[in-house]
């Protein structure tokens, strides 16, 4: 890193910093996250973490695509702490968790959608982030898609009383136009086929 991006990060930092104390304003902080996406390095991580868990969803957002787009170029275990903690933070504004599971799944593999998965699991989240982790599986190719959506059809009326997430998983079931998931949907309904 030359000299002069090294001194464009350091500012950038600082502007973030000043956002998040509030002596500076929020769009100044929107901006230098931008340019960290473009030039921040692992020392900008601390600040990009502190950033996605502030209470202030356009802070959070932008820190979450910093975060996506500085691993690419520093692969450091911090980044994926910090995005799979503000997927399953369910205090996090959902369009925050939304731009969470949208930078996890440009850094990990299929391997390591462990927080979308329970994502699905919770009762609690909210049918938009729902839809972001089944996204987010689908670019994944993740596998057993099939079985977490019918797990969500299952939600019984004590953990889903008004129906919302059954009839969120019926419609998304409705997308899966794979003739062999339907066939394995048919099986696991009829019980010729368990859930794993």
């Amino acid at each position: 890193m030359g000299l002069l991006n090294r001194f464009r990060e350091s500012s950038a930092i600082r502007s973030v910093e000043g956002s998040l104390e509030e002596s500076r304003p929020l769009e100044d902080g929107v901006a230098a996250m931008q340019r960290l996406m473009e030039i921040g390095t692992e020392r900008a991580i601390p600040i990009l973490r502190e950033a996605l868990f502030k209470d202030n969803a356009a802070l959070q957002i932008q820190a979450a695509r910093a975060l996506a787009a500085i691993y690419h170029r520093h692969a450091d275990r911090q980044v994926l702490e910090a995005l799979n903690g503000a997927v399953l933070h369910e205090r996090q504004s959902p369009q925050a968790r939304q731009a969470a599971i949208e930078a996890l799944t440009e850094v990990v593999d299929v391997r390591h959608c462990g927080a979308l998965i329970e994502v699905l699991k919770s009762h609690r989240t909210p049918t938009d982030v729902r839809t972001a982790a089944v996204r987010g599986l689908k670019k994944l190719h993740y596998p057993e898609i099939l079985e977490r959506l019918v797990e969500s059809l299952n939600f019984g009326e004590r953990l889903d009383p008004r129906g919302e997430i059954r009839q969120w998983a019926i419609r998304e079931l409705g997308h899966l136009d794979d003739r062999d998931k339907l066939t394995r949907m048919y099986e696991i309904i009829h019980g010729r086929h368990p859930l794993r």
